[in-house]
């Protein structure tokens, strides 16, 4: 499952099914929804996603870039019996002679990741480029993959090592019956032990920005170049927009409601957005680090916020992006790159 935010003048939204590799590959009860702004689900009528009703020999036929792709990877498709009498008929894709994709999923790179046991778990980290270490550390929910559009260029001048949290991404955690940022940094410096790593460069965005700030005040020895964007010192609507927490709420009570096991560290994240962080602004004066705090004009967290936070960090620099939002590493990887590494590099 994907979520996202759709562009109120947007007229088309296209769905792709998506597959890699040779085999058969069966779909069936495909379904769309989206929150309206009263924040309530509802499902959007997709003709004939159960494919019940289809008939034609090849269903690829009039889908958009169908074509290319089926003369490049041999690709047939058709119409399947389910044996399961509950989905009596399926989309069959058949692939042959599929062609490697080198393409690196950072995040999912075996060449380039490692775990190290750190606290109780096994914390997942990928190593990309030489010189001096850069670490990443990625948001509430996310990933290294967060950093996709960073790495190709930050590797390119420094040793980046890319963290995918505790509880996130390939960082499991069956053990912790709560999160907390402390917890985060606490991992990271253990991290950085193991590596026999000081005076390390890192960059934090949102939940990470958070975590490098409590590893940068409590741990200044570690941290020579501190970058945040879109942190916040508490969960409070002084801090973060009422809607943003309005819809954190209300998702957390979601999936409390549905009370299933897989979601349980999803709950236990948000829970954490809607208590933490607890950070006096006081303890960022113990803060050595050449620091850059970044945030989007139209930013989650408020522009009022973010100037306290480079107001409490001794010569810290502030940089709010034009017409820019909480996502601009993602929305506007070029301005956002630029700035970071013209910062490093000064």
């Amino acid at each position: 499952m994907n979520s996202g935010e759709i562009d109120a003048d947007a007229s088309k939204l296209w769905l792709y099914l998506l597959t890699y590799g040779d085999g058969d590959f069966y779909f069936d009860k495909i379904r769309f929804q989206i929150k309206n702004e009263s924040e309530v689900w509802i499902d959007v009528k997709l003709e004939n996603a159960d494919f019940e009703k289809s008939t034609t020999k090849s269903p690829l036929k009039g889908l958009q870039n169908s074509e290319s792709v089926a003369k490049k990877v041999e690709v047939k498709a058709g119409i399947s019996k389910e044996p399961n009498a509950k989905y009596s008929q399926v989309l069959q894709i058949h692939s042959e002679n599929a062609q490697p994709d080198n393409k690196i999923v950072y995040g999912w790179n075996k060449k380039a990741g490692k775990f190290m046991l750190v606290n109780g778990i096994r914390l997942y980290y990928e190593v990309y480029g030489t010189g001096e270490p850069l670490i990443l550390l990625h948001g509430n929910g996310g990933s290294i993959n967060s950093f996709s559009k960073q790495i190709p260029e930050f590797s390119k001048k420094y040793k980046v090592i890319a963290i995918d949290t505790r509880g996130q991404g390939n960082s499991k955690d069956s053990v912790s019956l709560s999160f907390s940022y402390a917890q985060f940094a606490e991992d990271l410096k253990v991290l950085l032990d193991s590596l026999n790593l000081k005076k390390v460069s890192v960059l934090g965005w949102s939940d990470g920005g958070n975590t490098a700030l409590i590893m940068a005040s409590k741990y200044p020895e570690y941290v020579s170049q501190l970058i945040t964007m879109g942190a916040n010192l508490n969960p409070t609507s002084d801090a973060v927009s009422k809607k943003t927490l309005s819809m954190v709420q209300k998702d957390l009570k979601k999936m409390k409601a549905e009370n299933k096991k897989e979601l349980l560290v999803t709950i236990r994240l948000l829970e954490m957005l809607l208590k933490e962080p607890n950070i006096n602004p006081e303890s960022l004066k113990s803060i050595t680090a050449k620091t850059l705090i970044l945030a989007g004009e139209h930013d989650d967290i408020l522009e009022k916020h973010t100037r306290l936070i480079s107001e409490s960090i001794i010569n810290s620099k502030l940089m709010i992006f034009k017409g820019q939002m909480h996502f601009v590493a993602e929305e506007s990887p070029n301005i956002f790159n630029k700035t970071v590494l013209d910062f490093l590099a000064q």
